[in-house]
């Protein structure tokens, strides 16, 4: 605890703030008193390398369905009410429920065909120098520098469509709870 009794609680929280400026001046000015010229790309972030197109289909199917997902949560009360008690109308629910199976079915055939294109990898062939930089794109293999096939970017890539795979289950969960609703009410 500090003394009179400052920050919260009677302790002085750390303060996160950011220094990269001042460490690049630093250097800057370390490199100067020995003589030394500063490129700027020595203290500049490198760019990221471009997405392969496994990653870029996997992140498009996420947020798809994380959408749809949102927006069957949002409007699940509205969904179950009746149209007098400020619920959605019979066609917001037409509406509401042909998005989320056009979101269901077009989900599936992208994770599907992300499986089938991880099974490839695993009888392919790049080189653990493309692996290792994030070059190798979905339909090639991925080789480790031990020799062996799979590695870390097979296990994130299987990881990855297991978690895709569980948003799916949670998106049709929803939608089927809401259409449950909806027959229940209409019988």
């Amino acid at each position: 605890q500090a003394p009179g009794g400052g920050g919260v609680g009677g302790v002085y929280m750390g303060v996160c703030v950011d220094r990269t400026s001042d460490w690049r001046a630093a250097v800057r000015a370390q490199r100067q008193r020995i003589g030394q010229s500063t490129p700027s790309d020595e203290l500049l972030r490198r760019p990221r390398p471009a997405r392969d197109a496994f990653c870029a289909g996997a992140l498009e199917a996420h947020s798809r369905i994380g959408e749809m997902v949102r927006r069957l949560r949002a409007s699940h009360a509205a969904y179950v009410l009746d149209d007098g008690l400020n619920g959605l109308t019979e066609a917001e629910r037409d509406a509401l429920d042909g998005e989320g199976e056009r979101v269901l079915g077009s989900s599936r055939e992208a994770i599907e065909r992300l499986a089938k294109s991880l099974a490839k990898s695993v009888g392919g062939g790049a080189s653990a120098r493309e692996a290792d930089s994030g070059d190798a794109v979905a339909g090639e293999a991925v080789e480790t520098r031990g020799g062996e096939r799979g590695g870390q970017p097979q296990q994130h890539r299987k990881a990855m469509l297991d978690s895709l795979n569980d948003e799916l289950r949670e998106l049709g969960r929803l939608r089927d709870a809401q259409r449950a609703s909806r027959l229940k009410r209409a019988m």
